[in-house]
């Protein structure tokens, strides 16, 4: 897979090319789909709740979702987007103003993975290429989720453990500041994931065992300690709900629940699929390396992925959501020996990407053009038959930028070199424009699909004037959310509202007692999900 020796990079010059072309591919990943489009199923309708009740509240210690009880949760991420939000709403729709607190800290990632890969391996920029390369990453990337915030400070934590060899009390500076950050954003997990490290660094590696690490660890909970601000103000505020949160985190970051986890070796199964192709250039590097697994470049990202994926197994959640800040060491360590990549390994992994993506463009394009024409015939009525309401309508900037897309990655793939950097570079752009084509071309088919704004548009219209309150029955804390910020109904659990609204399935068509049916509706695509509103008949409960 590798040469025995490292092939010099071409000239300076060309490096200042490619920093150029890969801060623009980094902006052209990041960008497109924070904008135009409503908050999507499941997460991002949930936690524009939150929010969106943080910003009419004014309450950032507890959080509750319309007729809900309060409850904590490390608020960082939802203070952030709620800062987003109040400011840049008048540029922005609310939803694109509150996602661009996820841009923001997707941009932190990415700068201080630069970083330490430039510190380790002195390839920082691709070592950003593979960790947006990432499948798994793309989609969460941009979605309104706490977890872009602990991606954060994992990746400002990381940073600091690469410097501590040549700037002891920076590297303890960034750890703390970043271990603060995740425990803010998600909980114990954001300190959970270094406390392995910490002690197994100074086993396996000399670099770690002298008084410069005591002052890196002295330095590191100096900066870790203002994250403890939350948890006093939250006690100071209400104790019942301190006790609530801590139990219900603390048992859940480190998996000491009543239940045992059931599934222990989840994420080892996921990572095949989410860290392609991250999880075998990683591997690759460790073969490669095998002989100098004490050194920095190694040993650092080893023992951060080790522990990253003994705590997530050991946690009583399983999501593969939670599974992103496994790709930071990872994509460290695939940037190991990129350099030593043989030409023919180089060469198929190239064309694996050139095919893959080429295949995709061709899919998106031609089932675009079915979308607008109605030609071919056969594509076109498996989309109609998939969301028969949709009306397509041709925009002429989302169109050039989806072909501009297409031409830059063209003009990228097939350029004839073939080495480990260009590869990585050519996945990357594909990545970049199948994505643009997404957010693009086939973002108000997926906004139709995934939001519920055309759904309780249509049950509004049914609303009879003067309705009162309405009684919600099986609603998930994400159609709650989504149906007071665009209806401004605060659905209870309250029977003598006179209105019923119930979420159920579609194989279910049982006639309730005592009801009559006023509308029933579904997001768009959606076969198993229904929702009826009823009114009460008089003399029913």
């Amino acid at each position: 897979m590798f040469y025995s020796e490292p092939i010099p990079e071409p000239n300076p010059p060309l490096d200042k090319v490619e920093v150029a072309l890969i801060v623009i591919m980094a902006l052209a990943w990041m960008l497109p789909g924070l904008f135009g489009h409503e908050p999507w199923k499941p997460d991002e309708a949930y936690n524009f709740g939150l929010v969106y009740h943080m910003i009419q509240s004014g309450n950032w210690l507890a959080f509750h979702l319309p007729d809900e009880a309060p409850f904590a949760s490390p608020p960082l991420f939802y203070m952030t987007a709620a800062l987003f939000g109040k400011f840049l709403s008048p540029l922005f729709s609310l939803p694109d103003a509150m996602r661009l607190a996820t841009g923001f800290y997707m941009g932190i990632s990415l700068v201080f993975t630069a970083l330490a890969g430039r510190i380790l391996n002195g390839n920082g920029r691709y070592a950003v290429l593979i960790l947006a390369g990432s499948l798994g990453l793309l989609g969460h990337a941009h979605q309104l989720i706490a977890d872009s915030a602990l991606l954060a400070g994992c990746a400002i934590a990381i940073c600091g453990f690469a410097l501590f060899p040549n700037r002891a009390l920076l590297g303890g500076c960034l750890a703390g500041i970043g271990m603060g950050i995740g425990f803010l954003s998600k909980g114990f997990v954001g300190i959970a994931f270094f406390l392995p490290p910490l002690l197994l660094l100074p086993l396996f590696g000399r670099t770690w065992r002298n008084l410069r690490y005591a002052a890196f660890l002295a330095t590191a909970a100096l900066f870790l300690l203002p994250g403890s601000f939350w948890p006093y103000l939250l006690y100071q505020h209400s104790p019942a709900l301190f006790s609530a949160w801590w139990h219900s985190n603390f048992n859940l970051s480190l998996g000491l629940g009543r239940e045992m986890h059931r599934q222990p070796f989840f994420y080892l199964g996921v990572l095949p699929w989410f860290a392609w192709p991250t999880l075998p250039l990683a591997l690759a590097s460790l073969w490669h390396e095998r002989r100098r697994l004490g050194s920095e470049k190694t040993l650092l990202p080893i023992v951060l992925f080790v522990a990253m994926l003994g705590v997530l197994s050991a946690t009583q959640t399983t999501r593969e959501l939670y599974a992103m800040p496994m790709l930071l060491p990872l994509s460290l360590l695939a940037t190991a020996s990129i350099d030593s990549l043989k030409r023919n390994a180089a060469s198929a992994f190239n064309w694996f990407g050139i095919l893959s993506f080429g295949m995709a463009a061709g899919v998106l394009w031609m089932g675009w053009i079915a979308l607008m024409t109605g030609h071919p015939e056969y594509l076109a009525a498996k989309i109609h038959h998939y969301h028969p309401g949709f009306s397509a309508r041709f925009g002429l900037f989302p169109f050039a930028l989806a072909f501009f897309a297409t031409l830059l990655w063209m003009a990228l793939a097939f350029r004839t070199e073939h080495n480990g950097k260009r590869s990585i570079i050519n996945w990357a752009s594909g990545v970049v424009m199948v994505w643009a084509l997404l957010m693009t071309l086939w973002l108000p088919f997926l906004d139709s699909v995934k939001g519920y704004r055309e759904m309780f548009m249509s049950m509004k219209a049914a609303l009879p004037a003067r309705h009162g309150c309405i009684e919600g029955r099986h609603l998930g804390d994400a159609q709650r959310a989504m149906l007071d910020y665009y209806l401004g109904i605060d659905a209870r659990h309250d029977k003598t509202c006179k209105l019923l609204l119930i979420q159920t399935v579609s194989s279910d068509r049982r006639q309730p007692k005592g009801l009559e049916k006023l509308w029933e509706g579904a997001r768009a695509g959606d076969r198993h999900e229904r929702y009826r509103l009823y009114v009460r008949k008089k003399g029913t409960e």
